[in-house]
């Protein structure tokens, strides 16, 4: 079985997650292992938007955000992922996600 990550920019429009959506799909058939999801900007909407998205295929996979901030973040309350993560944290706690190349580097050594 192959083992993926995945990076994103997911959050200001919906491609990311349709990719994200078939990847999950994968696991959920047991033809992939996904091993981690990385998001590469500091809109902190879309890496809720990928934790909703694992969520919702009963996936657990770690999520990780970059700490560069300011990058890709303008006017982010009008991008896809907003209400993403409001309807993510009606039924959850707020997660504080772990920086992205930690997570990249955890996965890789392991």
């Amino acid at each position: 079985m192959r083992k993926y990550i995945f990076d994103t920019d997911l959050g200001s429009d919906c491609d990311d997650c349709g990719a994200l959506a078939v990847l999950c799909d994968g696991v959920k058939k047991g033809i992939a292992d996904l091993v981690a999801v990385t998001h590469c900007t500091s809109e902190i909407y879309g890496a809720y938007g990928s934790k909703s998205i694992l969520d919702w295929f009963g996936v657990d996979c770690p999520v990780g955000q970059t700490s560069r901030k300011g990058f890709q973040d303008k006017d982010a309350e009008k991008h896809y992922a907003y209400p993403m993560m409001q309807d993510y944290l009606t039924d959850h706690d707020p997660v504080d996600f772990p920086d992205a190349v930690a997570v990249l580097r955890k996965a890789l050594a392991e």
